[in-house]
């Protein structure tokens, strides 16, 4: 019964005897078990001999303690002692040991307290398992003797509390569970560092009436889980690690909220803290190292904050600190209301990236190294020197070529004079625009996440000839201004240009060229159409260009001239106040300079030109030298989503209208004769055929000749006043593909003009 226990970790000899004892006992027990639950008494299958505490009081008074005689719990008539069964202090009572005695099996319950006084000695004695389990609290200002092979385990939330004022103590050896805590809470004038420093899971240094020096000598080397220093006292009290070079590996987190902590006093000496948890110091002072020439190292390997207190050096001016920020990966940096004096220098490492937010980074000097990288929130970006940006160090700002910079403000944002001319990989992921104040290289990858780089006078230039050297750019995130990007001999390489309102892309896809190592690409927000040289003559795919798409054109200027091989060139175009339909035709023109008219160079097919969410795309192929483009457009005739005006649907005299058949021009088709039985089935047929088309569904029957005859009549858009059209184009189709035979369909056009008018057949 008593592996039920939960505080219990052995079990002794005699009580192997009770479990095994006759089927009679063991249903006495649980008899017994339940006239005790009837009665609100809590048992945990309690064995004969057993003590428990019923109240707080000394050790040696039986007032303290109950005792199970095999059947109930009645009051103790002397105190426990190493011959008794497992002693247990439960939660809620704190029993003080007054006076010399033996125990073994002693259980500390969550929520209780086991303390020795002063000038007392609690000798443990080796029983089976462990002696002394601590999940609550065991408070030590006395002697605590372990006997030979005794166990002393501290678990999972217990804590051990030294509580020694004058003299050091012995902490006792002990095996530290996950969780466990040492704390040291008494010292007054005190000197000397704690007997018994080893390897804690936390440990706690909380001695607010401390008003001496105290150095652990370098007996403090390994905290497995979190490291906190609360309070050293008065101005006089302070901690040290050692007098010499120190080491010490925290596993968890450190943090600082008062009291004054050194890792090491002497001079010329290399002392190092790692913390792999979170670096937290919101009081206090950590003076890392105090002695002349000293240099001391606080490895970060996650999150670091700087909320108050003072972080500084003691020693001299070639007395060193570096903070060392290590983690793979992404760990943020705070810090307001601090002091940071001295020789404090901070280093991001390779593989680590620093989130400074609006955080301002203070000290001596900052270095983030190659491979390294930066998330800077500062709307001032980052700074050569001075008050500005989010590093604001006093004396050395490096930023490293080799480095990664990404720009995440809430707001608008500057590189900064601090941003190297050129950086590894550049991200943009801010609240709104980030303006070069030089111009800037990228020799890895350009991340347009969010937001728009504004470049002024200045040129961003990708050296990276990987098509992927520019990602994620989009609708809200792209250059305004110079973009130039490094090209092979192939490829697709995007240039996500624009304006402050429109994204305004092009694509360039070499094939097999020579010549070009970069391209500058810029878009020109200034309408292209030329009264000088208009669009006349100029026609593609039968249709006449009529005008260019108003808001702007681009430029595409290579550092040396194609010799060889040729390009292809898409747009996408936004923000045109031209008006566009389903009757638009669009195309790419070319120019090699503003001087000369816009041309129909390379080549073009219908298939790659599109209108889609307000952006018209359009796309040339085979050019072989670069200059300006832009897109133009010209109307033909595209019958669409008709209604009857008037008259009776599919007889004579009907009227239908087609709206914006071109730009600003309706179409009114009115059924003027049928012949032969013909009929209709519906005026324009979406099914088949061709959208753009004027398709209406005829039925006639068989073996006849029969007709519809139409008028159509162009007016502008949503009035019923006739306008004219340049041109026009007709086409009939081959309905049912015969060409021969006596119920062969025969279609044709018979189209009767006015004089002013010429049929071109």
């Amino acid at each position: 019964m008593k592996l039920l226990r939960k505080q219990k970790l052995g079990i002794k000899p005699k009580t192997i005897a009770i479990v095994t004892g006759s089927i009679f006992l063991l249903v006495a027990i649980f008899t017994t078990l339940f006239f005790n639950l009837k009665n609100n008494t809590k048992s945990f299958g309690a064995v004969n001999g057993e003590y428990r505490s019923i109240t707080s009081g000394n050790w040696n008074a039986t007032s303290t303690w109950q005792k199970y005689n095999g059947s109930s719990w009645i009051a103790a008539v002397a105190v426990p002692s190493n011959t008794d069964a497992a002693i247990t202090i439960q939660s809620g009572h704190t029993v003080t040991v007054t006076a010399n005695t033996t125990v073994d099996q002693v259980v500390v319950s969550s929520g209780g307290t086991l303390s020795i006084n002063s000038g007392v000695t609690l000798t443990l004695a080796n029983g089976s398992g462990n002696d002394l389990d601590v999940v609550g609290v065991f408070k030590n200002a006395g002697t605590l003797t372990i006997s030979a092979s005794a166990v002393v385990n501290i678990q999972a939330a217990g804590r051990y509390q030294h509580n020694f004022t004058t003299t050091a103590g012995t902490i006792p050896t002990a095996t530290w569970a996950s969780g466990s805590t040492c704390e040291i809470i008494g010292y007054t004038t005190n000197t000397s560092a704690p007997a018994g420093l080893q390897s804690f899971s936390n440990f706690i240094w909380n001695c607010p009436s401390q008003s001496a020096q105290i150095n652990l000598n370098g007996g403090l080397t390994t905290v497995n889980s979190n490291l906190t220093i609360t309070s050293t006292g008065s101005a006089s009290g302070k901690l040290y690690l050692a007098n010499a070079t120190s080491t010490l590996n925290v596993g968890g987190s450190f943090t600082q909220t008062g009291g004054y902590f050194s890792l090491s006093g002497s001079s010329s000496s290399t002392s190092t803290m790692t913390v792999t948890g979170t670096y937290t110091q919101s009081g206090g002072t950590f003076s890392v190292v105090d002695g002349s020439g000293a240099n001391g190292v606080v490895n970060i390997m996650s999150n670091y904050s700087h909320t108050g207190g003072t972080l500084t050096v003691g020693g001299n001016s070639s007395t060193n600190a570096s903070f060392n920020f290590k983690k793979a990966g992404t760990q943020t940096f705070t810090a307001s209301s601090n002091t940071v004096t001295g020789n404090v220098d901070y280093t991001v490492f390779s593989g680590s990236i620093l989130s400074l937010g609006t955080n301002i980074v203070s000290g001596r000097n900052f270095t983030v190294n190659s491979g390294g990288g930066l998330l800077i929130g500062s709307l001032g970006g980052i700074s050569a020197s001075g008050a500005t940006g989010n590093i604001q160090v006093s004396t050395t700002r490096t930023f490293n070529t080799g480095a990664d910079y990404t720009y995440n403000g809430a707001s608008s944002q500057v590189l900064g004079s601090g941003l190297p001319a050129t950086v590894r990989n550049l991200t943009i992921n801010d609240g709104a625009n980030l303006t070069l104040g030089q111009s800037t290289t990228v020799s890895g990858t350009l991340t347009l996440t969010s937001g728009k780089i504004t470049t002024g006078v200045y040129e961003l230039y990708v050296s990276n000839s990987s098509t992927g050297a520019i990602s994620g750019s989009s609708s809200t995130s792209y250059v305004i201004g110079n973009l130039r990007r490094a090209v092979g001999a192939s490829g697709a390489y995007n240039f996500p240009l624009g304006t402050s309102t429109n994204y305004e892309q092009a694509l360039l896809t070499l094939s097999g060229s020579s010549g070009p190592s970069n391209v500058l690409g810029t878009f020109v927000n200034t309408n292209p159409n030329d009264t000088v040289n208009p669009l006349d003559g100029i026609t593609v795919s039968g249709v006449d260009m009529q005008e260019l798409l108003d808001y702007g054109y681009w430029t595409l200027t290579p550092n040396s001239p194609m010799v060889a091989g040729s390009y292809t060139v898409q747009l996408k175009e936004k923000g045109y106040s031209n008006v566009v339909g389903l009757g638009t035709l669009y195309c790419v023109l070319y120019r090699s300079s503003t001087a000369l008219p816009w041309l129909s160079s390379g080549t073009h097919s219908d298939a790659t030109q599109s209108l889609s969410g307000g952006i018209v795309t359009a796309a040339r192929s085979t050019y072989a030298s670069f200059g300006q483009y832009a897109i133009a457009l010209g109307d033909f005739i595209a019958f669409d989503n008709p209604t009857l005006y008037s008259g009776t649907d599919g007889e004579i005299g009907a009227v239908y209208i087609f709206p914006n058949v071109m730009r600003m021009i309706d179409a009114w088709v009115e059924i003027t004769d049928i012949q032969g039985g013909a009929t209709l089935n519906t005026i324009d047929d979406q099914s088949t055929g061709y959208d753009e088309s004027f398709q209406p569904f005829i039925n006639y029957p068989p073996d006849t000749t029969a007709y519809f005859q139409w008028k159509i009549t162009f007016k502008k858009a949503g009035t019923s006043t006739d306008t004219t059209l340049k041109k026009m184009n007709a086409t009939g189709v081959d309905v049912d593909g015969g060409t021969s035979g006596a119920k062969a369909i025969q279609e044709f056009i018979d189209a009767t003009m006015s004089s002013s008018y010429a049929l071109i057949r």
